[in-house]
């Protein structure tokens, strides 16, 4: 097993993101009690269907971001990165495939639509919480982001492994 250089796992626990999931959820099972899309009194299966099925979709949802979250290691052999659970296996980036690394700001909002896994124009981002992130160009002339809590712990340690790695 090799030796970890830095690792760092975020989660998305961020008031900003629960607070609006929470109203809209109440809202939208309090919409559904209120007013019922079935006459009063009915309890067949087609009458407790949307509920139930609003139930399952909300929870799932939060479910699925409450469980999320962004693992980041640095060890001899390059760059590990996940979003579990979309991601189950970490992606391997080798040290030969980083040109250049930096730290930087991003506004996740503005500049990817959102936080998560982000696809943007010729670039790929981990955005989990906060705007301070790892700017890597890639050798194919992409750029990924990494969110940090630890900026400059997680540049030094690539910063290091890469030195380490080259001839």
């Amino acid at each position: 097993m090799s030796k970890t250089l830095f690792e760092e796992t975020l989660q998305f626990r961020q008031p900003q993101l629960w607070v609006p999931y929470l109203i809209l959820s109440a809202a939208v099972l309090g919409a559904q009690a209120y007013f019922p899309a079935r006459s009063p009194g009915d309890t067949t299966f087609a009458g407790l269907l949307v509920p139930a099925i609003s139930m399952f979709v909300l929870g799932g949802i939060g479910v699925l971001l409450y469980l999320s979250r962004l693992d980041v290691k640095v060890t001899p052999s390059g760059l590990h990165t996940r979003l579990y659970p979309l991601e189950m296996a970490f992606r391997d980036i080798e040290w030969k495939d980083i040109i250049q690394m930096r730290v930087t700001t991003v506004r996740p909002m503005k500049d990817f639509g959102g936080w998560g896994l982000r696809f943007g124009k010729n670039s790929k981002a981990y955005i989990v919480t906060g705007d301070i992130c790892i700017e890597l160009k890639l050798a194919d002339g992409s750029l990924l982001y990494i969110n940090t809590l630890e900026p400059e712990k997680l540049l030094s340690a690539l910063t290091h492994g890469k030195e380490a790695a080259s001839p």
